[in-house]
């Protein structure tokens, strides 16, 4: 268990935040089970509404500052997104990386890994965050919530991949020193990734089906036993959806 304060999170809204959605069978589970193996709290936020002056996904960035409270990291993953490897802990195998005066990690995106051996500098993908809860953290969050409000950049509001581009375009150069891509695309992001699987949309894999195959996955069930081992459950084993 972490002597670390970590919170896992993530938020939905719309269809997602139904609770027949593939978010609510398939991913929380997985990522409640991965929480409470290492003893993290995982928090869920389903939102009623969204502002309507700008893509839903901007709601990341609020949801970040309003829970990096009480702790001393924050995890946040996107709905499209689960911990595959339970075996991996954040406070061990992600914190124990960080660079001194780093408060910001995520994966580069896949963009960043296609063209890996060029020399542009990488881009990050911001759908995987490790957040450090600083008062500097917070501050770096309201700005980064309230580009979208400057003049010359209302633009991002709606141009994909909106918070994301918000984030590699004025954030980082402007933080350089404080933010650091993790150095294993395959670790935190991918669909093949080894620890967060992340499923994002046109990704060419159907959500719901690639969520259920790993809910239903013999990796998955190992994790369940080790969880029912934890917790001195008996009940580990999962009931088959009703499609099946």
């Amino acid at each position: 268990m972490s002597k670390l304060r970590i919170k896992v999170s993530q938020f939905v809204y719309g269809d997602l935040a139904r609770p027949d959605s593939w978010f609510a069978k398939y991913v929380e589970p997985i990522n409640r089970m991965y929480s409470e193996s290492h003893g993290y709290e995982y928090i869920v936020e389903r939102l009623d509404t969204v502002r309507q002056d700008r893509h839903g996904n901007w709601e990341k960035v609020n949801h970040i500052k309003r829970n990096l409270t009480d702790c001393d990291y924050l995890f946040f993953i996107d709905a499209d997104a689960c911990f595959y490897c339970h075996q991996i802990a954040i406070h061990e195998d992600i914190v124990d990386i960080l660079l001194l005066d780093t408060l910001f990690l995520l994966p580069v995106s896949a963009v960043s890994e296609k063209h890996r051996w060029l020399s542009s500098e990488p881009s990050c993908n911001a759908g995987v965050i490790l957040v450090k809860n600083t008062e500097l953290s917070h501050s770096i969050l309201s700005e980064w919530d309230h580009i979208t409000d400057m003049q010359g950049l209302e633009h991002l509001r709606w141009e994909w991949p909106l918070e994301e581009k918000a984030f590699n375009s004025h954030i980082i150069p402007k933080y350089e020193q404080l933010i650091q891509p993790h150095p294993d695309y395959y670790m935190l992001h991918s669909t093949f990734g080894y620890f967060v699987r992340h499923i994002w949309g046109g990704c060419g894999f159907d959500r719901k089906a690639t969520f259920r195959q790993i809910y239903h996955s013999s990796l998955m069930e190992r994790n369940r036993k080790l969880w029912a081992q934890l917790y001195e459950r008996d009940d580990y084993s999962i009931a088959r959806d009703p499609a099946e």
